[in-house]
């Protein structure tokens, strides 16, 4: 008789870690109740995961119950949209959107209802890689305790798959998934389904996606599509992203929406929205009233999903500044001479910059390098903020301009007689990042410079810090975007790093003044406002559409 221990990764070398056959995970095995190696402890499946989940399976255990968590009450806004969603399932609905703003709580929201749908047994949740500690950690703070929740992010879906003639368990990831995608059989049944950051499905083609569908319409012990509760702060941006809850507009319209996506908008025209462009070829909420009015209508308004501002939910309004940069004229120099060598090689304009076409990508990468310019600048508006009292989040887009903006802040912080307490997070060191998180939340570090926009809280009076038994500083937090991100729901969830849990945080934008880059910002605003538009977030949309129009209407003499 053996026990089973699944581990979440496989060892360089360790004597008698075996790959399952079956699932194609590493595994240890040992004689009855034995327990794991001390040299295999940091290989453990963590709670809520896949690999525990198997584990479980093969062992014919439930470790994933908890003692249920009686202490922690939902607030009036989440226990009312806990009632809407458990409504909805009542009724027979498909799902629900929960478009609430960054930070207002909707991880209790969703492990709190949940848990308590009747019938609801078994609960897989889907985010980013980057939020699936903090969801695990929710589900035990929040969950009542006796539901079995698998937290996996998007890349691991194939995973969940087995295929009726290749072992997929032996191919590559990317191989593996298109195989799972196109014919692969779920290994096991779901009651429930949670698509956190709903809006990494706004793509339908993409593979994620597909994969998601095939989960959402065949995870079901019933035969139906599973229940699934759709969570973001920023849902889409044009209703041609709204896809992904397409039955939920099939539902309350009575329409069946298209099999092929290609076919979507027509879809959506015949439904009723008008799907206005503007000069730029574009969907504008400003001459799309109607469609934001029909987003509203059918799934706000009808039961099947619900949005709220900041003032509505009895949350600080987010306070955002442009922070012009003047370039000196060698600087500006520099610069014009970086984009004539992009627009000359890539054929680019702002007008048209955003349009998928050979060579975005590297481009992009070059607008960031273009951007290198104006980090020393970009490096004394943060000093100046520190010595105001503050702890500032400098945002930014690549590794490489993360790591060059650190290097300036710290000089920066020594010529103000200021110590260089400046900590770094970017998406390629995950294993440190809680500690550094720590370090800036608790005060250690002065500074936090990053290209994570989703996933971390870094707000001031945070209550026991990653379980440290220290509360956050109550420093003024300020939030800093340095470079421009492309797209509005990026900018809106890099905000909610420093704004989230009722704490105030200013937000800065930073931008060489009169460049092409105060153009994309220009567009960028204009897409946050599209965003909250769709919201139903008509002040701030309005807002933000200000910001867009006061930057536009600027001189921008290398456009």
């Amino acid at each position: 008789m053996f026990t089973f221990h699944v581990l979440h990764r496989l060892p360089e070398r360790y004597t008698g870690v075996e790959r399952h056959p079956e699932w194609g995970l590493p595994v240890y095995k040992t004689k009855e109740e034995g327990l794991l190696p001390k040299g295999l402890e940091e290989y453990r499946a963590p709670r809520h995961s896949l690999e525990s989940f198997v584990q479980d399976q093969l062992n014919g255990t439930n470790r994933s119950h908890h003692a249920p968590r009686r202490d922690i009450h939902l607030r009036p806004h989440q226990k009312e949209q806990s009632e809407r969603i458990t409504a909805a399932h009542h009724r027979g609905a498909p799902g629900y959107l929960l478009a609430y703003p960054t930070g207002s709580g909707k991880t209790p929201i969703a492990v709190r209802t949940c848990a308590q749908l009747p019938g609801v047994h078994r609960v897989l949740v889907i985010t980013r890689l980057t939020i699936v500690e903090s969801f695990r950690h929710g589900i035990d703070k929040f969950g009542p305790g006796n539901v079995e929740w698998i937290v996996i992010h998007p890349e691991q879906l194939y995973k969940l798959f087995e295929h009726p003639q290749t072992d997929i368990t032996r191919l590559s990831a990317e191989e593996a998934a298109h195989f799972a995608a196109a014919h692969g059989r779920l290994r096991f049944t779901v009651d429930a389904l949670v698509c956190d950051e709903s809006h990494l499905f706004t793509n339908p083609q993409s593979i994620r996606t597909t994969l998601m569908n095939r989960i959402r319409l065949t995870a079901s012990p019933n035969n139906r599509p599973v229940f699934t509760l759709w969570q973001s702060a920023t849902p889409f941006t044009h209703p041609g992203e709204s896809g992904y809850v397409a039955d939920l507009l099939a539902y309350t319209t009575g329409h069946t929406p298209p099999d092929n996506p290609a076919d979507y908008g027509i879809w959506l025209r015949r439904i009723g929205f008008r799907l206005r462009k503007d000069t730029r070829q574009r969907w504008y909420h400003k001459i799309n009233a109607p469609d934001c009015q029909l987003i509203e209508q059918t799934l706000y308004q009808a039961g099947v999903g619900a949005s709220a501002t900041d003032r509505e939910l009895g949350l600080p309004h987010q306070e955002r500044q442009l922070a012009p940069i003047d370039l000196t004229p060698t600087e500006r120099s520099d610069y014009d001479t970086e984009w004539l060598t992009i627009r000359e090689q890539y054929g680019l304009s702002v007008k048209n910059s955003f349009a998928p076409h050979k060579g975005l990508v590297e481009a992009l990468r070059r607008v960031q390098k273009a951007s290198l310019v104006k980090i020393p600048h970009v490096a004394r508006m943060t000093a100046r903020l520190v010595n105001e009292g503050n702890q500032v989040v400098v945002v930014q887009w690549f590794r490489e301009t993360v790591e060059r903006t650190a290097t300036e802040i710290i000089k920066a912080l020594e010529a103000h007689g200021l110590p260089q307490r400046v900590t770094v997070i970017t998406g390629e060191n995950p294993g440190d990042r809680e500690r550094k998180r720590q370090a800036f939340q608790l005060g250690a570090a002065k500074v936090l410079v990053t290209n994570v926009v989703e996933g971390i809280n870094l707000h001031a009076g945070e209550h026991n810090v990653g379980g440290s038994g220290h509360d956050a500083t109550t420093a003024n937090r300020v939030c800093l975007i340095a470079d421009v991100l492309t797209g509005g729901k990026r900018c809106l969830q890099a905000e909610g790093r420093t704004q989230r849990d009722g704490q105030r945080s200013t937000v800065l934008y930073a931008y060489a003044a009169n460049t092409t880059e105060q153009e994309w910002l220009a567009l960028t605003l204009r897409s946050m406002s599209n965003t909250q538009a769709l919201a139903a977030a008509r002040d701030e949309a309005g807002e933000l559409a200000d910001l867009s129009l006061h930057l536009e209407n600027a001189q921008s003499p290398d456009s």
